[in-house]
């Protein structure tokens, strides 16, 4: 038997909520969590990781630093290309939605899937793949093109939702990653361990301090 708290949550949303509305947005959360997992097979799948090395004595390039070099600037190209694809799906994507099948429009659309082939074929042949591939949690075949075209299918069905609903989707979205980052910020292990390590090298410090100050005292005048 249900909790009458059950009963009384599915009332309150059936007043606030068109359940046709509801059905959507429940679609179209489903269609982001896909886009979200497909950009983030191709964040990982590429090495973007970037080494600071040592400063050489001679004014030679050693192989790290020409190998760090080549990390920043793959992180920088694979940046560029992302920006360009996502930009280009989310616009061509909305174009097909919403505007008027012309003529022109059908070929401004096709225009528009050149870029989006092009950045995941500079992507493919540019920017190398992770050393630690087989340890991924997300892995996808044909890679870059299966998880890009997964974009741009999922952001064509979330275009094809009713508006009101994508724009409550999107609305509390926002506010719901929000609320996620700027909790994560401040109480995520990564901060709290690196917070952790600076507390103890300023107590260290100020041990060290302490002691130097001691031992002036104690020296003979």
């Amino acid at each position: 038997m249900e909790h009458p708290g059950v009963y009384h949550h599915r009332g309150f949303t059936s007043v606030i909520y068109d359940f046709e509305i509801l059905l959507h947005m429940v679609s179209g959360g489903t269609l982001m969590v896909f886009i979200i997992t497909a950009i983030a097979v191709l964040i990982l799948s590429y090495d973007l990781t970037e080494e600071v090395p040592s400063s050489p004595s001679s004014s030679e390039k050693t192989p790290l630093t020409s190998s760090s070099s080549s990390l920043g600037k793959s992180k920088f190209l694979f940046t560029v290309a992302m920006s360009l694809f996502l930009g280009t799906a989310i616009l061509l994507t909305a174009l097909v939605a919403y505007a008027n099948q012309s003529t022109r429009v059908i070929i401004f659309e096709v225009c528009l899937g050149l870029p989006i082939l092009g950045s995941l074929a500079f992507i493919k042949w540019k920017v190398p793949l992770n050393d630690d591939e087989e340890q991924l949690t997300f892995k996808s075949p044909g890679k870059p093109f299966v998880p890009g075209f997964c974009v741009v299918i999922n952001l064509f069905l979330l275009f094809h939702l009713e508006a009101r609903a994508l724009v409550q989707l999107l609305v509390y979205s926002a506010i719901g990653l929000f609320i996620y980052f700027g909790y994560g910020i401040f109480h995520s292990k990564i901060t709290l361990a690196k917070q952790k390590k600076m507390d103890g090298i300023e107590a260290s410090m100020e041990e060290l301090v302490a002691s130097s100050l001691d031992l002036d005292e104690i020296k003979p005048s």
